[in-house]
């Protein structure tokens, strides 16, 4: 069974990846960073974060009708530790707040507090 392995921008950067999962496509959540979406024909970059940690995403397809800046967003694929990019092969974009993983939800609430 192929296990998905659910992260954080601040578990990558923490180094949580570990060589197994480099090789395996992990699941990295978190918000679609304001003013980081950039396409050039089929390929769009943008930033996911969780309000402590940031990650660049490239992402070469169709992205989902409910993709938005500031909006929840996982992105599964890989994450090439050389340049710091993470290679998505799929985006799912929710609005539904019960969708977030929990740690995403308590960074963005953190966030959301004046």
């Amino acid at each position: 069974s192929k296990i998905t392995y659910f992260m954080t921008p601040s578990d990558i950067v923490a180094g949580k990846l570990g060589e197994r999962r480099q090789i395996q496509p992990i699941r990295l959540g978190g918000m679609v960073k304001e003013g980081t979406l950039q396409r050039q024909a089929d390929t769009y970059t943008f930033v996911v974060t969780d309000f402590d940690n940031n990650i660049s995403v490239l992402y070469r397809g169709i992205l989902p009708d409910l993709f938005r800046e500031k909006q929840g967003v996982i992105a599964v694929g890989k994450y090439n530790p050389a340049s710091k990019v993470f290679l998505a092969s799929e985006i799912l974009a929710k609005h539904d707040e019960n969708y977030m993983p929990p740690d995403v939800k308590k960074a963005m609430d953190r966030q959301a507090k004046p």
